[in-house]
């Protein structure tokens, strides 16, 4: 275990639930001016990017046909390796249906002016110190985390992220989808999360 933390685990750093929650509830309470009307746009990225340890192009790519609410999973079809399939938490469940019943063909219509703009202004609010390495990719590495404290096997973490260089111990042609998904509600359970 302590091999795909050190492998996964570097630079950056984790954030923590409160430091989530703190983030997400900033966003969501913002007054909506027209600079900051994105800013509940990116708290719900920001909670889905937590769960899910896609990467922002990753999630900024992800159209309603690749989600499949049925069964628990997104196919990530834009990704730096082969397309892939993430399982879902209740919650990420709960926000992408919000979003796809709001008649859009994307789940997040943000770009990469409006993000920046969110995430600094949080980080600001917050009086971050290490704000250097609390950068968006911290989220991917969070999610990480977390799967680890929950008990998820190194194979499934992998599998989830999309890793390609996966070490020997752990590689494994593909991944049977109902392994993603018990890791899923492995997340679920671990984080007490009660869907929205």
């Amino acid at each position: 275990m302590n091999r795909i933390k050190n492998h996964i685990l570097k630079e950056t750093r984790i954030i923590t639930r409160d430091e989530e929650a703190k983030i997400v509830d900033l966003l969501r309470i913002t007054e909506q001016g027209e600079v900051k009307s994105c800013f509940p746009d990116v708290a719900d990225l920001v909670e889905v990017l937590a769960d899910t340890g896609m990467r922002l192009g990753e999630a900024l790519e992800l159209r309603n046909e690749d989600i499949s609410f049925k069964k628990r999973f997104i196919t990530v079809r834009v990704t730096k390796s082969s397309p892939r399939r993430v399982p879902m938490t209740r919650r990420v469940v709960a926000i992408l249906k919000r979003r796809q019943e709001a008649g859009q063909d994307k789940s997040f219509n943000l770009n990469d002016m409006q993000i920046r703009m969110a995430w600094s202004w949080v980080r600001e609010q917050l009086g971050i110190e290490d704000a250097g390495r609390l950068v968006l990719y911290s989220l991917r590495k969070t999610c990480v985390q977390r799967l680890v404290e929950a008990g998820v096997e190194p194979e499934s973490i992998y599998g989830w992220l999309g890793y390609s260089l996966i070490p020997k111990a752990h590689r494994v042609s593909h991944l049977p989808l109902h392994k993603l998904i018990d890791a899923a509600e492995m997340l679920d359970a671990h984080q007490h999360v009660i869907p929205k």
